[in-house]
């Protein structure tokens, strides 16, 4: 339309249409810039809500925040980081895993939002259950990072989920310096731990390389010194188990119980069944009031048809506790084997006086210990039920 004006009319109209386009350029401006700033108030209402949900511990509602926060400013990848967290704390690591690998993907990522994305990624994978593909991630972190706490922290529960205990130890070794915290009970337990797997495997040359690090960590580490005693008893050496087990009911007699069946095996491997009952009276004399102690040597002595002495002990065990169940049935069965019939009688009333006033079983509260916490417990718990046969 402007070809068609002569040079007057277009020195007339110039200026207007100027004038227009530079208004409507202004305008878009002005409008850009409103719906801007209302993206901004938006994202930081979102953010808002975001922290008002993180502080009263709602997590599925900080999620949502975080997700509207996103919707408003994609640009800004913290927020994804944080979302990713958040949704795995809610319990849904593979899709916080997909998070965090988008952001993997987009160029120009700033290095450390970068680390930072890496990092995540891995954790998503150690809570979704896959400890290998995490530590494949963890290893390009720590190779770029050898001090970050939280990836350190992460490969110990890696490494212990795979069985790698010495690993494990390894990584809890540098983040104790990294703390200046040593956490020496902590290392003993991690290398008994290997001592017992390489025991498995036949071992015991290297279970007791493991063990020279345990018990350097830790001298009273129990689970080290239960671990020692295996090992000896699997190299013939009784005298030397039944030393490092006594070193444990020393400093903890509340073991007596789960020690005996070593102490009894043992005794009998080097023919001395007889010092085993001295050990005994020994303990029950330092600790008079164990009714444990005396139950344990209520049974011993029954093995050996001394049936007056073992109810006797049995008698002082329920004495100290009423409510010893082992020790009511421990002497119910002496009595329905050797009578007589009168006091079984009393035995068996006082055995179900004892059940009626046991407490309920209740079971024990879940996620109150940590995943490494879990996993050494359960690996402990398998090692005082597995009784090492002695060489022959």
């Amino acid at each position: 339309m402007l070809q068609g004006l002569d040079s007057a009319s277009w020195e007339i109209w110039a200026p207007l249409a100027i004038f227009l386009l530079l208004a409507g350029l202004v305008g878009a401006v002005l409008a850009a810039r409103r719906r801007a700033a209302r993206s901004r108030d938006l994202e930081f209402d979102a953010y808002r809500n975001a922290v008002g949900a993180l502080l009263g511990g709602d997590l599925e509602a900080a999620s949502k925040a975080l997700r509207a926060a996103a919707e408003q400013n994609s640009a800004r990848i913290e927020t994804y980081l944080s979302l990713g967290r958040i949704i795995r704390r809610l319990g849904d690591p593979e899709r916080a895993l997909r998070v965090h690998r988008s952001l993997l993907v987009r160029q120009g990522l700033a290095p450390g939002l970068r680390f930072e994305a890496l990092r995540d990624a891995a954790l998503d994978e150690l809570a979704a259950g896959r400890p290998k593909e995490a530590l494949a991630l963890l290893d390009e972190v720590l190779a770029k990072r050898r001090k970050d706490r939280e990836a350190l922290t992460a490969a110990v529960e890696a490494h212990a989920r795979l069985g790698h205990w010495e690993a494990a130890y390894e990584n809890r070794r540098r983040l104790d310096r990294l703390d200046g915290i040593p956490q020496p009970a902590l290392l003993a337990r991690l290398m008994a731990a290997r001592a017992r797997q390489l025991l498995a495997q036949n071992d015991p040359g290297g279970a007791r390389k493991a063990l020279k690090k345990a018990i350097g960590a830790h001298a009273g580490s129990v689970q080290a010194l239960l671990a020692l005693g295996d090992t000896a008893l699997l190299e013939g050496k009784g005298e030397k188990a039944v030393e490092a087990w006594e070193k444990i009911l020393k400093a903890d007699p509340g073991r007596a119980a789960a020690l005996f069946p070593r102490l009894e095996q043992a005794h009998y491997a080097i023919g001395d069944v007889d010092r085993l009952e001295v050990i005994l009276r020994r303990f029950a004399g330092e600790h008079p009031d164990d009714a444990n102690i005396h139950l344990l040597l209520g049974r011993h002595v029954a093995k050996k048809q001394r049936v007056v002495d073992a109810l006797g002990s049995l008698k002082r065990a329920i004495d100290l506790d009423p409510g010893n169940l082992a020790a009511h049935l421990e002497r119910c069965r002496l009595r329905l084997a050797h009578g007589p019939q009168a006091d079984l009688e009393g035995d068996i009333r006082a055995l179900l006086d004892a059940l009626q006033a046991a407490p309920p079983v209740t079971p024990l509260a879940a996620g109150t210990a940590s995943p490494l916490e879990g996993m050494l417990q359960a690996d402990e718990r398998r090692a005082w039920e597995l009784i090492p046969a002695p060489k022959r």
